[in-house]
């Protein structure tokens, strides 16, 4: 086993949140899939979040879920989704990872507190058009709500703000 592995496994222990999906967009027809596949040993009771899926091509189950402010999950989220896939539909591939930075102090539910709630959800794209590849980064929610386009590499990049975080 790898040692990546194991640490991604220590932390989903820990969180009981899943940290990053990863999968490629072949299909023009993908979209958000919003039935819920039950785990009951898994149920997030909790009314102020919602369960947001990562992965948009996977079952819609508690495994491929975090808690996420359900006014943000409808909301600017699901735009941010479908703008995605907007985006990634001239690709002749598309390869998206999105994750998550979890809040370590902020637990649900309030009665029995397991579940970490993440601080923000992050997204990056990649698009290959021919031997051209176009990379895009995303947060949100930022201080105002709203999921914000950033590039995935300098100082104002994606992949400096999940080292700062």
């Amino acid at each position: 086993m790898s040692t990546t592995f194991l640490k991604d496994f220590n932390l989903w222990a820990a969180w009981r949140i899943p940290i990053y999906s990863a999968y490629v967009l072949k299909s023009p027809n993908i979209g958000r899939c919003d039935a819920w596949y039950i785990e009951p040993q898994l149920d997030n009771t909790n009314a102020q979040h919602t369960n947001n899926h990562l992965s948009m091509l996977a079952t819609s189950t508690l495994t491929n879920a975090t808690p996420q402010d359900q006014t943000f999950n409808r909301g600017k989220w699901k735009e941010h989704e479908k703008a995605v896939i907007d985006d990634l539909q001239s690709c002749d591939e598309a390869y998206v990872v999105t994750g998550v930075v979890p809040d370590t102090n902020k637990k649900i539910p309030i009665s029995k507190p397991r579940v970490t709630v993440s601080k923000y959800y992050w997204r990056a794209t990649c698009c290959k058009q021919g031997s051209t590849f176009i990379g895009k980064g995303y947060f949100g929610p930022d201080n105002n709500g709203k999921v914000q386009s950033l590039p995935i590499t300098g100082p104002t990049g994606l992949q400096q703000k999940l080292i700062n975080d």
